[in-house]
């Protein structure tokens, strides 16, 4: 087993998958990946037209990785993000809450996760969110 730390981060991650997968021996499966920018990066990997193993992520909650067509061997013990957003919905309307504030880190797919959340709020929503 080896143990890598990809720092939450492509390039750390890339480093690390790559370095994994090609010194002796190979790993045979990519397990336990849970920030979703490196998650897609390992998805791409390990595709069955590239490397063919298995990734396997606890916490990954990227829309993209639900392209089974482009990630083919990722699996994931959590849902997609965009799975929570009817749920945020219906907990607005049942409260009735007529201004959400989205708190992201300033990381790209975090900032594009609020974005996509964001339109979803209001334009599936009955009451005009700010």
């Amino acid at each position: 087993m080896k143990f890598m730390d990809d720092g939450c981060d492509r390039e750390i991650g890339l480093k690390a998958i790559s370095n994994a997968y090609s010194k002796k021996p190979k790993i045979d499966a990519v397990i336990g990946i849970s920030c979703s920018v490196v998650c897609e990066l390992a998805g791409y990997l390990c595709a069955d037209d590239q490397w063919n193993i298995p990734v396997v992520s606890h916490s990954c909650s990227s829309d993209e990785l639900s392209q089974v067509s482009r990630y083919p061997t990722f699996a994931r013990l959590s849902l997609s993000v965009f799975k929570y957003v009817k749920s945020i919905i219906e907990i607005c309307k049942h409260f009735e809450w007529s201004k959400v504030g989205l708190m992201v880190n300033n990381i790209d797919w975090y900032v594009k996760t609020a974005g996509k959340m964001k339109e979803n709020l209001l334009k599936n929503s009955r009451y005009p969110l700010k």
